[in-house]
């Protein structure tokens, strides 16, 4: 622990005004409970308001590596690596806080509380795994997570106003009938035209992860979260959970926000013409009034085993929705092959019968 000694820092844990013991967050009640004589104290909340992202880009940068924090329960000293914000001290298991003064960079602007406890989130893994097709039956009954970790995953939501510029080469398909030897075949041609022209579209919140603990595949997992009942960042929310601060700079969050808009103004112009075929299309975007929240969004994350391999899943903390890896069973997959092979061999000895009659 020398090595943290001369970067120690300020953390703060949420006691109880009755007995003195440590408080944590009920995802149940939505308020802070004792464990020990049952008190309750509520928070007081506002709401979390958009910023500029031009105004602020410069400050969110990266940073992260090591520090030591002086815990206030009993003076022990919290190693912390990373970007953890949220840990549990090793020695009293008091969850300590880092105080907003104590990081650089921009700071939470909102929480978005957990709702959904850690008995319903290992109940909501037992649904989705129940839920995979491929998963072997075994995987299923066995399912057993082997602890659940309450994560507020630092995340990104933008707003933008965008107009593209677009043109292109689509095709439509159209068939004729054609003679080769003594046969009539038909034959599928493409009838190709361009496009061009704008496209106007208004974005809100686009939720990017930005956690050294979850991937943003992972997070469009489980997405949607109940943006609407965030509230303003208070530290008593990530009492008996853990945070982390970002470790995706507010510009690389920003670009991969650009890069889900870009991708949504693709699909809306090609479902404008809907074609048979796309040939190419060029689209030239132009992002403006560009705003964000820097918000923690609540999930639960655990792993389980099935024949000595471990996978991962996690379970969004407002709504249980979930998604993870699972093991596959290879002989449904078969199975599910050789019913697609008798299903498409019955219709063309259907279809040699009737074109025989």
């Amino acid at each position: 622990m020398e090595d943290f000694e001369a970067e120690q820092g300020k953390t703060s844990i949420s006691k109880c005004v009755n007995c003195g013991a440590d408080m944590v967050f009920s995802p149940k009640k939505g308020v802070l409970v004792c464990p020990f004589c049952d008190s309750e104290s509520s928070i007081r909340v506002g709401k979390p308001k958009f910023k500029s992202y031009m105004a602020d880009v410069s400050t969110g940068y990266v940073s992260g590596g090591k520090a030591g924090y002086r815990c206030p329960n009993c003076d022990g000293l919290v190693k912390v690596e990373g970007f953890s914000t949220s840990m549990t001290c090793p020695y009293c298991g008091a969850t300590n806080v880092i105080n907003l003064s104590e990081l650089s960079g921009l700071k939470p602007d909102g929480v978005l509380p957990f709702k959904v406890t850690q008995e319903e989130a290992i109940e909501h893994g037992r649904k989705w795994i129940k839920r995979k097709v491929f998963a072997p039956r075994k995987a299923k009954l066995m399912f057993s997570p082997k602890s659940m970790n309450g994560l507020y995953v630092p995340s990104f939501i933008f707003n933008a106003d965008t107009t593209s510029k677009y043109e292109g080469r689509f095709g439509e398909e159209y068939q004729v009938q054609v003679k080769k030897g003594d046969q009539v075949v038909t034959e599928t041609r493409v009838r190709w035209y361009n496009v061009s022209g704008t496209w106007n579209r208004d974005f809100s919140d686009i939720t990017i992860e930005a956690c050294s603990q979850t991937t943003q595949s992972q997070m469009n997992g489980v997405l949607p979260f109940d943006l609407e009942n965030s509230v303003s960042y208070d530290k008593a929310f990530l009492a008996g959970f853990s945070a982390e601060r970002y470790s995706t700079s507010l510009k690389d969050s920003c670009d991969v926000a650009k890069d889900k808009m870009q991708q949504t103004i693709r699909n809306e112009i090609i479902r404008k013409y809907n074609p048979d075929r796309v040939d190419y299309l060029n689209v030239t975007t132009t992002y403006s009034n560009i705003e964000y929240e820097y918000i923690l969004l609540p999930i639960w994350q655990s792993e389980y085993s099935y024949k000595q391999k471990i996978y991962d899943f996690i379970v969004n903390g407002r709504t249980g929705k979930s998604t993870g890896k699972a093991p596959v069973s290879a002989l449904r997959v078969l199975w599910l092959v050789l019913g697609i092979v008798a299903v498409v061999a019955g219709i063309i000895v259907l279809a040699y019968y009737y074109g025989m009659n």
